[in-house]
């Protein structure tokens, strides 16, 4: 097994976020002192989760590494990064040292400041057509996070509105996919369940074959999404917008 996979960097990083609170704690751990320790390894997204405390990292969903992976070749290009979800900040502020060049966008239902420079807050339901069209505006986007409700509703609300704000190269990112079958407050259900995050993904998949069924089924090629490829992975699901 290796290092990246092990129960050993697990713990590790464990007793690193153990200590980041605790520091909070007892020495009152600014704002400040956190960019500080984050610019110690930028690049790392397991780091700078840890550092701020995001539960995207090692310790809880275990998504840094995914993104690191498909990421950090072009982390210096991107210029425009939307989370849906803000929840305290954690990962709004991850982005911030891992995209230099990027200004990030963070949507909450509830009313959330984020200080900083880079980072624009922004209140409003994620499925609401005229949220979506404040987000459209903001955009086009190199990345999107859909961290938000999780409820199945919502999720093909903002794929549907906001997939096109996704530069072509891009890419869209689902998370804590599990909620697709969980009915009780995700309106999910059982494998097969239909309106839900699971089935979205599913149905992509006839869109990144887009160019093949076009010689075939012209209307129905045209009127699917342009996906370049897709990775799907436990709970999460990248996906890269195709075109030009």
């Amino acid at each position: 097994m290796s290092w990246r996979d092990s129960e050993r960097r697990r713990r590790a990083f464990r007793v690193m976020v153990k200590a980041r609170v605790e520091a909070e704690r007892r020495l009152g751990l600014t704002a400040r002192g956190k960019r500080r320790l984050a610019r110690l390894r930028p690049t790392k997204l397991s780091w700078l989760a840890s550092v701020y405390g995001s539960d995207k990292g090692v310790t809880a969903h275990q998504y840094v590494d995914l993104y690191e992976q498909i990421l950090a070749p072009h982390r210096r290009e991107y210029t425009r990064v939307l989370e849906i979800g803000i929840y305290k900040g954690a990962s709004i502020l991850m982005w911030r040292e891992f995209f230099p060049n990027a200004e990030i966008f963070g949507l909450d239902i509830e009313s959330v400041e984020v200080p900083g420079p880079r980072i624009t807050t922004l209140q409003g339901d994620q499925s609401a057509p005229d949220t979506i069209e404040r987000l459209r505006a903001l955009g086009p986007f190199d990345l999107i996070v859909d961290d938000g409700s999780h409820k199945a509703e919502h999720i093909l609300a903002s794929f549907a509105g906001l997939y096109d704000s996704v530069k072509p190269g891009g890419w869209y990112v689902i998370e804590d996919m599990q909620t697709a079958y969980a009915e009780k407050g995700y309106n999910g259900g059982p494998p097969g369940h239909p309106d839900t995050a699971a089935s979205l993904v599913k149905s992509l998949v006839d869109a990144v074959n887009r160019d093949e069924i076009a010689p075939y089924y012209p209307d129905a090629a045209a009127a699917l999404p342009r996906v370049a490829e897709m990775h799907v992975h436990p709970r999460v699901t990248f996906i890269r917008r195709g075109g030009t």
